[in-house]
């Protein structure tokens, strides 16, 4: 805890391939490459204050890690990117995601969160993300994935942009004074658009071009 990492040609943080059970706390990672970069598993990170990195704040490339909690800000590229994620497991009856993204604060950067081609099951909910240069949320492939109860305002493009496989949820978010609300290329089959707000965008608050989601 309270550590920081700073001018580096890489990353801030790293943590390593495998099952690791990290904590992370209430440590600040500027100007680097990366801020923090999850190649592991199991990691809770939260309370970090990661800015002005020149390509992520947070990289993930593990699973069933927790992002909870930190401030995000005026990072490059990305605030969070997640990168070929993908696999669920069963605790308890219930399906734990492979990577939980929550209660963050991310501003600025070209993507507030982005989802790569490959990643599934991510679960992005009660995020705050603002002024983004691109999308606030863009989710680019997979399935299973929920958006849920976030804040998105003032993106350049989108708030939300998705172009998913199926079965994915979106429901319950404010998405308001971007260009586009929501910008659905595709969400395959069993997947449901409920319960948002998308107000005062610029040019559509719903664009929709897929014709296999509920609305």
């Amino acid at each position: 805890t309270n550590n920081l990492a700073s001018n580096n040609s890489e990353s801030g943080f790293i943590f390593s391939l495998g099952y690791d059970d990290h904590i992370f706390l209430n440590n600040s990672a500027i100007n680097n490459m990366y801020g923090v970069y999850v190649l592991g598993a199991n990691s809770a990170i939260s309370g970090v204050t990661a800015r002005n990195n020149s390509v992520a704040g947070f990289y993930l490339e593990g699973e069933l890690n927790k992002i909870s909690n930190n401030i995000i800000s005026n990072n490059q590229e990305y605030g969070i990117f997640v990168d070929a994620s993908y696999g669920d497991i069963a605790i308890d009856g219930e399906i734990e995601f492979n990577n939980f993204i929550s209660n963050n604060v991310i501003s600025g950067g070209n993507y507030g969160v982005y989802v790569s081609p490959g990643s599934s099951e991510i679960n992005i909910s009660y995020n705050n993300i603002s002024g983004s240069f691109w999308d606030g949320i863009h989710v680019e492939s997979g399935s299973l994935n929920i958006v849920s109860d976030n804040i998105i305002n003032n993106s350049a493009v989108s708030g939300i942009y998705l172009n998913v496989e199926s079965s994915s949820i979106i429901q319950n978010n404010i998405a308001v004074n971007n260009s586009v609300g929501l910008q659905v290329v595709s969400l395959g089959a069993d997947s449901s658009i409920s319960g948002n707000n998308f107000s005062n965008n610029i040019i559509y608050s719903v664009n929709l071009s897929s014709d296999s989601c509920d609305i």
